[in-house]
This record gives C-alpha cells, structure tokens and sequence, in this order.
C-alpha cells in the first residue's frame, strides 16, 4: 500500500502523544475490564465445548468512518475462508459488499451516540449480547477497538476467545488489563485506522487486505449525481468540536463562487438546517446547492460525481478518500494520522504541534477547546490549498 494512501500534511505531524481521559473514567475503564476478567471465567466451561473453527465476530458499533476503517478486515476475513458475523448500526451495513462468508447483523447499542449515552445503556448493552448470541456463540472475537466494553459482550455473545489491542487506542491511551483476554496486540502509533486492524488477521487473511472499496456502491445512472465540475462541501460532524467556524465556510464560498465554480453543500438526513448554520446562514446557502444524503449508497454517489471535496474530519470524509477523490481536509484535535484519510490525493490542514495542541479524547467537555483549534485554521489557507488543486488540472 505505501505511500498510494498516505495523504499531504500542511504542516508536519508531531510526535504521537498519549491521549488520558480524567480518572474518572480511568476508573470505569479498569473496572469493566476486571469485569471482563470475571466473564471469561465464568463462561469458560460453556465456550471449552462450542468451538466453532474459523467463524469470527467484529464489533463495531460506532460511526461511518470506523465502519469504512473496518471493511478491509472484514473482507480479507471472509475472502480467505472464514465466516464472519458482523455487528454494525443498520445504516452502515451496505458498506460491505455481499459475500457468503458474512452475516450482518445490527448492533444499537447507546453508549456509542456522542449524546443521550446512558440512555437504555444496560438493556441496549444485554440486548445486543442476546441478539448476537446466536449467530456468534463458539467464534472468535476480535475487538478491533480495545475496548473493555466490547470485550465483555463477545464474552456474553459466547465467543470461545477474544484477542484486542493492548489500548483503546481509537479513543485514548486506557490499557485493556491483562487477563481480559487470550492475545493483546500492540498499537502502531504510525498507522492509518484501517492498517491497524490488520494485526489481527489469522495469516492467511492477511494477502487478501487492501484499503476500503465503496465501487459497489457506484451507480452509474444515479440521479444523485452533481452537476459535473461541482465542488462537495461537508461541514457537519457527529462531534460539534469538530466543526469549523460558519464565517470561515461562509468565506470561502464567496471566493470560489467569485471564481466561478459550482459548489453543493452536503448533509445526512434531516441535516438541512444545521448544514445552512454550519456555513454562515442564509446569504452563504444561496450561492450553493444544498444537498441531502440519505443513505450510505447515497452519499458514495454525490461524492463520487464531485470535482473536489472539502470537508472536515468527518464519515463522509472516509468515502471520499475511498473514492480517490482529490480533497481538502480541515483537522482539529483528531489523532492522525490515525484518523486521516487513506488517499494521497487528500490534503489534510491541520496545527497539531504534540504540545499546546494535540489531539484530544472527543468527548463534549472538550469540544470548545476543539473548536478553538479549529478556528486558528484561516478561510485563506483552505482557498490556497485550493486553487493549489486547481492548477494541477
């Protein structure tokens, strides 16, 4: 793979730092781990006599993005033999193609919503245990996030073993407790989401793992298509510290419209008004199209047909990398590259420097510090990168 999915840095990368969240949660991290501890006990007898050879379970139940980051996996497992039972949000699940070798099945659980997370946690948590239980009893478990929570349900799925990551990596630098499970694996601070996962792949998986491939998807007569030389805006993220200053969006639609190029703002469902907010009102929505995507499928077809994309660190920004689309990314406090995008036609814009600013736990408490970040990127800059694009034609 290389350098073919390594992106451009307008500034260099720092240093990896570590990423603690407060003690409390420390605390809470340690306990259900230990927690863990105790589930592998107690269901030792009944997984010692309902192995399954070669079936596996992946748990997923966060975002666009991490599910995008996961498609590799899943596909090199299945390719390669194994049967794979995967546990994803129903909106997700078209990102994999349909294969025999894998059974979708939905996972909703409420601790993965950025709000309402103790909401129906426990039933949502126990519920999806149950639903998964029967597809799942006797595989494997790999937790491709290491995270304790994950680790206790594939125990409470029937899994006859679990392997994860030594830390919950994709979040902070909590460390799953030894014992938790049969294998921990080490983290590669260096690598991009879905590299990682490729640690633990059975070896004769591992030839059959490539980046992300949302093809598809691609529909050639959609009527999701822009109009062509349109350029794609996506301001919107699930975690408001990653959102850019509306006056900056605002800024630089006037520029490109200035030069002359068609411009679409696009959203999910029901995203309409926050998306018209996101960029600065109404006098910088009537010189856009503005554009709704209600589905995965939908989304892939309006980026795909886009010149370029500007968005900031977000879901769609994951399919318009897997698309080898040409585009502008605006980081804040995510950790990267771990979270960039695998394209090296990306330009990611960014002043993480490991020190003052750094990435952080994303969780609401420090979303205005994220967003203090996010503002010392200038409507200029982003302008700059993209004219850049431009003459490259």
């Amino acid at each position: 793979m290389g350098n073919s999915i390594k992106p451009k840095y307008s500034k260099p990368l720092p240093q990896p730092t570590a990423i603690y969240p407060n003690v409390q949660r420390r605390v809470a991290f340690w306990c259900i781990g230990v927690f863990a501890i105790f589930l592998r006990l107690l269901t030792l007898p009944r997984r010692c006599f309902n192995k399954r050879q070669n079936t596996y379970l992946v748990y997923e139940p966060y975002g666009m993005g991490d599910v995008i980051a996961l498609q590799p996996f899943v596909m090199a497992l299945a390719k390669s033999g194994g049967r794979v039972i995967v546990a994803v949000k129903e909106e997700w699940q078209a990102i994999f193609p349909k294969h025999d070798n894998i059974k979708l099945v939905s996972a909703n659980v409420s601790y993965s919503k950025y709000r309402n997370k103790k909401a129906g946690l426990l039933k949502s948590f126990l519920d999806t245990a149950r639903a998964l239980r029967e597809e799942a009893s006797g595989a494997i478990g790999l937790d491709i996030r290491g995270d304790v929570r994950s680790i206790c349900l594939m125990y409470l799925a029937g899994c006859t073993k679990v392997e994860s990551f030594n830390r919950y990596f994709t979040a902070n630098d909590c460390r799953v407790p030894f014992g938790c499970v049969s294998h921990r694996y080490s983290i590669d601070r260096a690598a991009i989401r879905f590299e990682l996962n490729k640690q633990l792949l059975p070896k004769p998986a591992e030839e059959k793992f490539t980046p992300p491939d949302l093809s598809h998807l691609i529909d050639p007569a959609t009527e999701e298509a822009l109009e062509q030389g349109t350029i794609a805006l996506v301001p919107l993220a699930g975690w408001s510290g990653k959102e850019w200053i509306p006056e900056s969006w605002a800024s630089v639609i006037a520029s490109l419209k200035d030069k002359g190029h068609n411009l679409a703002v696009v959203f999910g469902p029901k995203e309409r008004e926050q998306a018209i907010a996101a960029i600065g009102g109404a006098e910088a929505a009537a010189n856009v199209q503005l554009k709704e995507a209600t589905t995965v499928k939908a989304w892939v077809n309006i980026l795909n047909s886009a010149s370029y994309v500007i968005s900031v660190n977000t879901g769609p920004m994951h399919i318009a990398a897997a698309l080898k689309k040409p585009q502008i990314v605006i980081e804040g406090t995510s950790r990267i590259p771990l979270w960039a995008p695998a394209n090296s036609n990306a330009v990611v814009i960014h002043y993480q420097n490991g020190k003052e600013i750094r990435a952080i736990h994303q969780i609401d408490s420090n979303a205005e510090y994220s967003r203090r970040v996010m503002s010392k990127i200038s409507a200029d800059e982003v302008f700059s990168v993209m004219e850049k694009l431009l003459k490259k034609e």
